[in-house]
């Protein structure tokens, strides 16, 4: 294979991290020194020519719009991905491994449902990894709906990540585990990304969540290697969503037990991309910065 450009390899490797970008996060949100055109040459190449990456189109209804109407998708940026070969080719000519590298086990060239959701925790994963860095802390995990890290045997069923399974049966599959140390003292989360109108189904989750959480927390720590008991970020697309989730969450008694005000933040998607740790909400509005928390207990 030849060689590949320092440029180009940095791509890989944003790819080996994230499992999917679109050309705008690579540029704007992990300073990929390209020009649009330029980028999309690039991974063009890397995909038609190496077979290193490939990509996924993307259509969908427009955000803000009621899906219910008559309504048409639209194209959407692309999402581009590392394939096995891209994988396999980091794992040879890198220090990375492939346990720890991020790529698409199943090729899919087309994404419709999940669009928005899965850039936006895309978008929150890479502020994440800045914010860490800027305040000196240690990211322990970051884990995600869209990904089964590992070496996957041959026609083994794709279970996310985060999936939390129950003796019964049942089983959870919270968008995001993550976790990071502050002096040495852990910190554990579990988030979720919410879009639309749709207030009751975000709080029913946050119950189940909460259940999951006063019965089960074992099973969380378990995935974040961390026995903390988790803190609940909720992320939205829209300040009506927002608000509406937490004025119901705010005047319902399950939420009133003493301390689980300490374990329940809200905040705005875009605030979250620019600033991962800035200006997160308490059930009673009251703000919060993340890289001033202290342990509690629930």
């Amino acid at each position: 294979m030849e060689t590949l450009s320092q440029t180009k390899e940095q791509i890989l490797r944003h790819l080996a991290t994230y499992k999917y970008l679109t050309v705008s996060q690579l540029l704007q949100d992990l300073k990929v020194q390209l020009s649009p055109q330029k980028c999309r040459q690039y991974l063009n190449e890397m995909r038609t020519r190496q077979s290193l990456t490939g990509r996924m189109a993307c259509s969908a209804v427009p955000q803000g719009v009621n899906k219910q109407s008559m309504v048409r998708r639209v194209r959407h940026e692309d999402l581009h991905y590392l394939t096995n070969k891209g994988a396999e080719f980091l794992d040879d000519s890198t220090e990375l491994s492939l346990p720890d590298i991020r790529f698409a086990r199943k090729l899919k060239t087309t994404l419709s449902n999940d669009y928005f959701h899965r850039i936006s925790t895309v978008s929150i994963n890479i502020s994440f990894d800045k914010w860490v860095r800027k305040h000196g802390f240690h990211p322990l995990c970051f884990l995600v709906y869209y990904d089964k890290r590992g070496i996957v045997k041959e026609n083994e069923d794709f279970k996310a990540e985060t999936r939390l399974d129950f003796d019964d049966g049942r089983h959870y599959t919270p968008d995001v585990i993550c976790a990071f140390d502050k002096d040495g003292e852990p910190f554990l989360f579990v988030l979720e990304v919410y879009h639309g109108n749709r207030t009751t189904y975000a709080f029913e989750q946050l119950k189940k969540l909460f259940l999951i959480i006063e019965h089960h927390t074992q099973k969380i720590a378990e995935k974040a290697r961390v026995s903390k008991t988790p803190r609940v970020l909720c992320v939205f697309d829209n300040d009506t969503l927002l608000e509406n989730v937490r004025s119901k969450v705010k005047a319902d008694s399950f939420f009133a037990r003493e301390g689980l005000q300490e374990l329940l933040y809200f905040n705005r998607d875009n605030q979250v991309w620019e600033d991962f740790g800035k200006d997160w909400q308490k059930m009673n509005g009251e703000k919060l910065d993340l890289s001033t928390i202290q342990k509690v207990k629930f």
